[in-house]
């Protein structure tokens, strides 16, 4: 489900966005690296050196790179392309892979030269603990997003453990965990 997932996720908000915020030029694709935006252009030079150089590519190796699921980009008149966000799409979460996402956002907050992207998730995992791994992170991850928030809600409040219950309660009221249907006009915000 991973690419079919990303792809209706871009879609959806490539619908969205640009309905909401008119006034900016509105870049919305996916797999694109982050190295074409503004705060990221001297990656290309890092990345340019390390293929190059046999001590740089073992000290480095290439964790830097980041071609995110989903980015959204605004246009600038004179200038590159600024990164406004990152969207990790996650149909599940593997237990085994779960951190998976926090390198990613760790990465993109390390190596930026100016503002910070949002970076988000999205996903339809149906266990509260596998979302929770994410969710209740120490800012690597601006926030989860759920495509079926309100039917996993009630199903975790009809048949969840109390824990599974604790925790679901705890990531929305800490506002860790919020309904994929206000992403979009969250992003427009700022």
């Amino acid at each position: 489900m991973g690419t079919p997932f990303e792809l209706a996720v871009r879609d959806d908000l490539r619908r969205q966005i640009p309905n909401l915020d008119s006034d900016r030029s509105w870049i919305i694709e996916n797999s694109l690296s982050v190295s074409r935006f503004d705060q990221y252009r001297h990656l290309d030079v890092l990345d340019n050196a390390v293929k190059h150089d046999t001590t740089l590519r073992t000290e480095f190796g290439r964790e830097y790179r980041v071609v995110p699921d989903v980015v959204i980009g605004v246009e600038r008149a004179g200038s590159e392309p600024l990164l406004h966000a990152v969207i990790s799409c996650k149909w599940s979460m593997r237990s085994d892979r779960v951190q998976n996402v926090r390198p990613e956002g760790a990465t993109l907050i390390r190596h930026r030269r100016g503002r910070a992207p949002h970076f988000v998730v999205v996903t339809c995992e149906p266990l509260p603990s596998r979302i929770a791994a994410i969710a209740m992170t120490t800012g690597e991850v601006d926030r989860v997003y759920h495509v079926t928030f309100d039917e996993t809600q009630e199903a975790v409040a009809k048949y969840g453990t109390p824990l599974q219950r604790d925790t679901w309660n705890e990531m929305v009221g800490q506002g860790r965990l919020r309904d994929y249907n206000s992403l979009a006009a969250t992003l427009t915000l700022t």
